[in-house]
């Protein structure tokens, strides 16, 4: 499976300055589904919505995967490392929350720090892929729905608003939605066969 990419929109991100004068990009990498705000969905395609679990990064947290911190996914862009320090992870009842440690000797940093703080990059991003069994489907009468329940991290970190942004009050998901295609699309072809099978037996019995 290849990895997906999802961005939240919504000045997620910003830089912070700390009591002791030091200076770190903070954001909010993915914003967890609240039913009572249909803003916490993500937009797939035209047919189905995706939501964030709450508890879909805890294992990628507690088993102190090596997240990258890195500016629009670019590997040459690295601002942060979980090994290394100097990128942090946490949840809270909002969502997945980065801190990347600026480093005014990076040129990377220095070029990233004046687009965020004018707000020209006003996106975050996470990179991921489903574990095994970490995703869930359902039918609601307002369409599919796909809920990410575990998810393997690879990298997060700010990016710029996309050419699909989502409105001021969203999100959506941008870039790669292929794989979230194909999984509902391997979720409705299994109800089809089960729905088939179903239907044989009964008329096996009918006929018995």
């Amino acid at each position: 499976m290849s990895v997906e990419k999802r961005e939240t929109i919504n000045q997620s991100v910003k830089v912070e300055t700390r009591a002791d004068g030091a200076k770190v990009i903070t954001g909010y990498a993915a914003v967890f589904y609240d039913p009572t705000n249909r803003g916490t969905e993500y937009q797939i395609g035209r047919q189905y919505v995706e939501r964030i679990n709450s508890r879909a990064f805890e294992a990628a947290i507690n088993s102190q995967e090596d997240v990258v911190g890195a500016f629009n996914h670019d590997p040459s862009m690295v601002l942060g490392r979980r090994s290394a320090g100097t990128l942090r992870l946490s949840v809270d009842t909002v969502g997945l929350r980065y801190e990347i440690d600026v480093n005014t000797a990076d040129p990377d940093h220095m070029r990233v720090l004046p687009k965020i703080e004018r707000g020209d990059v006003r996106g975050s991003s996470f990179a991921f892929t489903p574990r095994e069994g970490g995703q869930k489907f359902s039918e609601e009468p307002t369409g599919r729905v796909r809920s990410l329940e575990n998810v393997k991290l690879f990298d997060v970190g700010p990016v710029t608003t996309p050419a699909y942004a989502a409105t001021s009050t969203g999100l959506r998901a941008v870039g790669e939605t292929k794989e979230a295609e194909s999984a509902f699309a391997e979720w409705q072809s299994a109800r089809e066969a089960e729905a088939v099978a179903v239907r044989l037996r009964c008329l096996e019995l009918e006929n018995a």
